[in-house]
């Protein structure tokens, strides 16, 4: 599509939106941004697998850590390869040039899960690691609140 093409569709886009609401414009595009990207807002790193135990995992990925768990993005066209939630992650483990996760991976119903040893070279091991334990720590905290229902009233 050219630029003069990309310009016009960009105006007219734009008028339709005239007179919205802000709060709404801002509420409709984080839930298109969570529709399409359901990695947004999540911290990306770059890695090279050295071990995935999966074919879709390119040789140059992205490794990303959000509320919703772990990422492991393509880097050329940023499509999710694998995703992690942090009840599927058991442990990790850095050292100055890699970072590691044993994962388990859930199968169809009537199968047992798997385990799965991820291992990726990146010099920002430490950061993913602090990253994850950051987002398990508040995980952790808020599960131990008490709730509405749970509170006993004299």
């Amino acid at each position: 599509m050219k630029l003069q093409m990309w310009e016009r569709l960009l105006f007219e886009s734009y008028a339709q939106l005239r007179g919205t609401p802000v709060d709404r414009a801002m509420r409709d595009y984080l839930a298109l941004c969570k529709k399409e990207f359901p990695f947004y807002g999540a911290t990306l790193y770059n890695v090279k697998p050295r071990q995935s135990g999966s074919a879709s995992i390119k040789k140059k990925s992205l490794f990303g850590v959000s509320g919703a768990g772990a990422w492991i993005l393509r880097e050329d066209n940023k499509q999710v390869s694998a995703h992690f939630r942090f009840d599927q992650i058991c442990s990790w483990a850095t050292t100055s040039a890699t970072f590691a996760m044993l994962v388990v991976t859930p199968k169809s119903a009537g199968e047992l899960a798997s385990m799965s040893k991820l291992i990726f070279e990146t010099p920002h091991g430490q950061e993913i690691s602090f990253a994850l334990q950051s987002y398990v720590n508040f995980l952790i905290h808020q599960s131990e609140k008490p709730s509405a229902g749970n509170v006993k009233l004299s």
